[in-house]
């Protein structure tokens, strides 16, 4: 694993997943929501939002736990196939999350 001082901190990790998360809610989440919600939205968005958290600490937790990266973690538990398999997933679901959010933007 890489020396102490080229990773950053949990706290500074925490800070970018929250202003993450506000960013992309202030992007138009909450016009999108109330289209179809109505009135009933705010639900929709404080459910999303805590359930998004609660994924959140179950990573960090995990990632605390086994000394590595997401990656080796998954080939670890998983398997070389299974865990090889499951990487390409969540790169693919990065990619449309990273691209989505970019249309949105743009």
């Amino acid at each position: 694993m890489n020396d102490k001082s080229d990773q950053i901190s949990p706290f500074l990790v925490y800070f970018l997943i929250v202003k993450i998360q506000i960013g992309v809610g202030v992007l138009g989440f909450q016009r999108i929501i109330i289209q179809s919600a109505g009135h009933d939205a705010w639900m929709a968005v404080i459910i999303s939002g805590v359930v998004f958290s609660l994924g959140i600490w179950g990573m960090y937790k995990l990632l605390n736990r086994h000394d590595m990266d997401l990656i080796g973690i998954q080939k670890r538990l998983f398997g070389k196939w299974l865990g090889g398999l499951l990487n390409i997933i969540l790169q693919m679901e990065i990619y449309k999350i990273i691209s989505s959010t970019k249309k949105s933007i743009l």
